[in-house]
């Protein structure tokens, strides 16, 4: 499937993978904190997702939708992290439908995440 966009290592096969899911499913258990995030006096007292503020209080859609001008552009050239930029623009604004069509695009065009996206999100 060639090399990893990020690290340039080859990607993991699927029993590799498995095998760091359970090895990083055994850290998360065996730190017993981790599973009371958000929880006010534990010692992980942290925000969680149900807390947030909404993304709109940090993305100015202005800005996202220059950005999906020039990211759209470029993947219908063919480029695919400019495909899965555009998945995540849109996921930013919460449009999911159109979100979902970039991030198959952008696997369609062989970007390594996208293609993790598309098979352990989507389908």
């Amino acid at each position: 499937m060639g090399v990893d966009q990020r690290s340039g290592r080859p990607p993991l096969t699927e029993h590799e993978r498995g095998d760091r899911v359970r090895e990083i499913i055994a850290a998360v258990q065996a730190r017993p904190e981790l599973g009371r995030v958000g929880q006010v006096g534990s010692r992980a007292d942290l925000p969680c997702a149900g807390a947030a503020r909404g993304v709109e209080q940090w993305v100015n859609e202005e800005h996202v939708r220059a950005e999906l001008a020039d990211a759209e552009r470029a993947a219908l050239a063919g480029d695919c992290r400019s495909a899965r930029r555009a998945a995540e623009l849109y996921q930013a604004i919460h449009e999911f439908d159109r979100s979902t069509a970039w991030w198959r695009t952008a696997a369609e065009l062989g970007d390594e995440d996208a293609i993790d996206y598309v098979r352990y999100v989507l389908d």
